[in-house]
């Protein structure tokens, strides 16, 4: 997915936003222009669903989400030409995509009202 979005991107990425890590690695990503590190964002993203269910994130709970980013989540991103992916520096950046941010600033928005949403 570069440049301007068509019909099949369009359907690509609902089906990134499909999963709610996807969503809130996108959501982080949009707020930071640099490249993030992945411990970074996976102590991010256990941090928002620890909020989302109430309970407190664990050093377990930041491994297993770092885990899964890495062999599942940054993976498809990468596919569809999302985010870019450094295994070496273990960073990840979004790319330039039109028309993305409407779609993710609408999914936070609702995804505010139901208390959950990305760093402002």
């Amino acid at each position: 997915m570069t440049g301007r979005l068509d019909t099949g991107d369009v359907n690509q990425l609902f089906d990134l936003l499909r999963n709610p890590r996807r969503r809130y690695v996108l959501y982080y990503l949009t707020n930071h222009a640099d490249p993030v590190e992945f411990d970074t964002l996976a102590s991010e993203l256990a941090a928002w669903e620890a909020n989302d269910t109430g309970m407190t994130a664990t050093d377990e709970t930041v491994e297993s989400i770092r885990t899964t980013l890495h062999h599942i989540h940054l993976p498809k991103l990468a596919d569809t030409g999302v985010v870019t992916v450094d295994s070496e520096s273990e960073t990840v950046e979004l790319c330039e995509i039109d028309g993305l941010d409407t779609f993710l600033t609408d999914t936070a928005e609702i995804e505010w009202n139901n208390q959950i949403a990305a760093d402002d």
